[in-house]
Order: C-alpha cells, then structure tokens, then sequence
C-alpha cells in the first residue's frame, strides 16, 4: 500500500521516513473530505502535512473516482486513510432510499500503485 517511502524532517530529526500513499476516493466523498471552502482539507493537513485532492473533474482513468495524496509519517497516514474510509461509510449510511456508491464500494480502500511496483509487491512467481 505504501507507493513511496524517503528520508525527510518534517520536525522528526534525520531519521524520519515519509510514506506516501495513492489512494482513490468516491468523487461523492471528496466533498466531505474538502468541507466548504476547504475547511475540512485544512483541518486534515493538521495531521497529514502532505494532502492534496485531484481537482474537481480529474478521475482517476475508467472512474468516476479522485485521486487522493497523502504524505507524512506512518501514522499520519493511517490516520488520514481512516477518515477516509469513515467518511465512505458516513455516504453509505445516509442512502439508505437512493444509491449513491454501491454497497460493495462502501467496503474498500483502493490504492493506487505504479506499474513498476506491483511486481515488487506481488513478487516472484506471485510470492508475497
């Protein structure tokens, strides 16, 4: 899940190491992750210094879904990716008469990973 990892400070002294992760988001929840006038995306960069939001009609290829940047230390990704996930559920729960996302998207959290990493990932022969 982890597309990136380097030295950095961000505050933490030399040995820090940053993640950085891909993930895609409904575009009916990037809204909620935004809030009015970015309140909510400012908020979150409170715990995530590195945040950023495909814009508004930018999706993902074969999608309608956005791309969501996260970048920091483990925790404040995983802080970050738990909100979001949050935030799908919140949708799912408030379309109860209408379908907004579909019941099976409600349960997942997709990364995006280049090409280049997969293999790295998956492995030889499709060992782990």
């Amino acid at each position: 899940a982890v597309v990136s990892t380097q030295s950095g400070h961000y505050g933490r002294g030399p040995s820090y190491h940053s993640v950085s992760v891909k993930c895609l988001v409904p575009h009916q929840v990037a809204g909620k992750l935004l809030g009015k006038g970015g309140d909510r995306m400012r908020a979150l960069k409170e715990i995530a210094p590195k945040l950023f939001m495909s814009k508004n009609d930018e999706y993902f290829p074969n999608t309608d879904e956005r791309v969501l940047f996260i970048g920091g230390a483990l925790d404040q990704v995983l802080k970050i990716l738990s909100v979001v996930q949050e935030k799908i559920l919140e949708l799912g729960r408030e379309q109860e008469d209408h379908i907004i996302i579909p019941k099976w998207r409600l349960k997942q959290m997709k990364i995006v990973v280049a090409n280049s990493t997969c293999s790295k990932i998956i492995g030889k022969d499709g060992e782990v």
